[in-house]
């Protein structure tokens, strides 16, 4: 999906897209349940050059939910992509957080 959102005056596009990755043995990570499986978020801005992720992890035993693991890892990729910004003196406003969302349940199918 695609949409336009404002960063610090300028307009830009930005592309999200998710992947579902499956692991043939669950991967341990310290302090946490093993996983087997994860969605992935990426964000993209258009003319930039890297792009922001966020994960949402299924665990071992967790019953694989397509929507909640995508809405999870929107809203990770959301919060890293202010936390890109912010480090480099932008910041990602509240309209534009929304527009993000309305964009993804505009979008998605039900």
């Amino acid at each position: 999906m695609r949409t336009k959102i404002n960063i610090n005056g300028a307009e830009v596009f930005i592309l999200v897209k998710f992947d579902h990755i499956t692991n043939d043995k669950p991967i341990q990570r310290e302090g946490k349940r093993p996983f087997i499986g994860r969605t992935q978020c990426i964000i993209h801005i258009e003319g930039g050059s890297d792009d922001v992720r966020g994960y949402a992890h299924c665990a071992v035993g967790d019953q694989f939910n397509k929507a909640k693991g995508r809405k999870l890892a929107l809203k990770r990729a959301i919060k890293h992509l202010g936390d890109v910004l912010g480090s480099v003196g932008m910041s990602l406003k509240k309209q534009d957080r929304a527009k993000i969302w309305e964009c993804y349940f505009k979008n998605v199918k039900k």
